[in-house]
């Protein structure tokens, strides 16, 4: 029992102020915080994964002969960028920092909804046949093949952004569903328990040492000339 309490409840054991007589925990952020940050590391590695795919894609779409510039799903990608990389900053400071349970969960919804939105624009923005077609010769009549490469570039992107698409969806996952409901769970417990909306909100961060000096320095002026406009020569009678 003993061995396998540590991955569903951690006690700080280097804080023990936050600790009970009984030895639970008095911080909802103590509660399964091996299990929370295991799964903060795994969110790190998709979201990863799922940034290089995407920049991969970007670069073959702009360097790929196809017919026409998927332009289209060139912005999605860029969109769903600008997801991923907040959950990989929030992913980081979750796996250091012991922030406070409601703030956990209410940038989880937060993240979730738009992982999941820009998920669903992105996969809407995969390969289309558009991007082989003939084009249409102008001036003059008749139309132009497409690349013969052009199938094979497509086929490679449309593999990558397959991979990214269900990368991004065990992301929300995470967040949204069957992950992130064990993490709203087990958040939830951890409030209850510790009866959290009792104790003042604080941010636990590494420990460590931060010096401020001040020097203050203070000029002083003699006045000369008040002393020089008191003083009187020799009296000649």
């Amino acid at each position: 029992m003993a061995e396998s309490r540590p991955l569903l409840q951690d006690i700080d054991d280097e804080n023990p102020q936050l600790t009970s007589g009984n030895g639970q925990p008095t911080s909802p952020s103590l509660y399964f915080r091996p299990l929370l940050r295991i799964l903060s590391i795994v969110v790190f590695v998709l979201s990863i994964l799922t940034l290089g795919l995407l920049i991969a894609n970007i670069v073959i779409i702009g360097n790929a002969p196809f017919t026409y510039s998927p332009w289209w799903t060139q912005e999605k990608s860029k969109a769903l960028i600008s997801v991923i990389v907040p959950v990989i900053v929030f992913s980081v400071i979750n796996i250091f920092v012991k922030l406070p349970v409601l703030l956990n969960i209410i940038v989880d919804i937060f993240l979730a909804a738009f992982t999941i939105a820009h998920t669903v624009s992105f996969i809407d923005a995969f390969p289309s046949q558009s991007w082989c077609q003939e084009r249409i010769r102008y001036p003059g009549p008749g139309r132009d093949p497409p690349h013969p490469k052009c199938e094979h570039w497509k086929f490679i992107s449309t593999i990558l952004m397959s991979i990214t698409a269900g990368l991004s969806i065990l992301i929300a996952l995470r967040h949204d569903s069957a992950a992130y409901l064990l993490q709203l769970l087990l958040r939830s417990l951890a409030i209850y328990r510790t009866q959290s909306w009792k104790i003042p909100l604080s941010l636990a961060f590494p420990t460590g040492e931060i010096t401020f000096q001040v020097t203050l320095k203070v000029l002083r002026q003699e006045r000369n000339e008040g002393a020089e406009g008191t003083s009187h020569g020799p009296v000649h009678l």
